[in-house]
């Protein structure tokens, strides 16, 4: 009798171990496939914003390019240089439309990586369509073979106004070229991971200006 009790007490306990342990398998083995999935997850995300960064990178680089080539186009420079060659309105304006380009590349890298540039793109492209309308205007007047204008102005009077005007407008540009540059620069950056370029000019900053107080201290003392 008591053997047939043992018998069964063991097999009680020997069916419950077995539950046990196949129950406590399967929750390890469910916690190493969520922290699997979970892993796999990170590493999904990791590589899309990876990915996501790059392509910021690189659309901001291509905006920096771009607002080159269009800050070099509307210059006194190029002002010059287009009279010079005796360049007609007419392929001066297929001159300004390849440029549409270069600022839709300005404006899709700004809407997407620096919206806070977005008046001083406003500015630019106002900036660049007013040296648009000045040169073309400027370019009639060179390639006008009057003497007087209407109303009596000289020819070189009027000459001389219009790049008055340019140069006006190409200030007015470069400095809201200037503005996207540095903000686009931030940009590109902090998705670096880096600190502003500001805070490396403040350092410098203060860095020099403890240098010069140490030298007046040094002369001083002298």
């Amino acid at each position: 009798m008591d053997s047939n009790v043992f018998g069964l007490v063991a097999s009680i306990v020997g069916a419950a171990s077995a539950l046990l342990g196949a129950h406590l398998n399967g929750r390890m083995q469910e916690r190493r496939t969520r922290a699997d999935h979970l892993q796999q997850l990170r590493l999904e995300d990791e590589k899309r914003r990876h990915s996501h960064g790059n392509t910021a990178l690189q659309e901001l680089k291509d905006a920096r390019l771009s607002l080159c080539r269009v800050r070099r186009e509307a210059s006194m420079t190029m002002s010059f240089v287009t009279c010079e060659d005796a360049m007609t309105p007419q392929a001066y304006n297929q001159r300004y439309l390849d440029l549409v380009t270069d600022l839709d590349k300005i404006e899709v890298a700004i809407d997407c990586w620096a919206p806070e540039l977005q008046k001083e793109l406003a500015r630019f492209r106002g900036a660049h369509s007013c040296f648009w309308g000045e040169q073309q205007h400027l370019l009639h007047l060179r390639g006008s073979s009057s003497e007087a204008m209407p109303g009596g102005i000289p020819h070189s009077r009027a000459v001389q106004e219009a790049r008055d005007k340019i140069a006006l407008i190409v200030r007015d540009a470069d400095a809201a070229a200037s503005a996207i540059r540095r903000g686009l620069q931030e940009a590109h950056l902090a998705l670096l991971g880096l600190p502003p370029a500001s805070l490396f000019q403040n350092l410098l900053e203060r860095a020099d200006g403890m240098a010069r107080t140490c030298s007046e201290c040094v002369r001083a003392e002298r």
